[in-house]
């Protein structure tokens, strides 16, 4: 997807799946805060938590690791 043009492609999938079935997130959100992200996705599936804090952890860098 082009920088940008978000609303564009966007619009082509809300034409074929209703809002509420679509989730949209934001890169920086699963860098910065990966187990509430990841939590947000889990309950807008409907899974049961899997995935939490314990599953995240900052490497010697500043990156994140899985």
């Amino acid at each position: 997807i082009q920088r940008g043009l978000y609303g564009y492609y966007l619009s082509q999938w809300y034409d074929l799946f209703p809002k509420e079935n679509i989730l949209i997130l934001s890169s920086s959100d699963m860098s910065q805060k990966p187990a509430q992200t990841m939590e947000t996705v889990q309950e807008f599936l409907g899974l049961p938590k899997a995935v939490d804090a314990r599953n995240f952890f900052w490497n010697n860098g500043k990156h994140r690791s899985y």
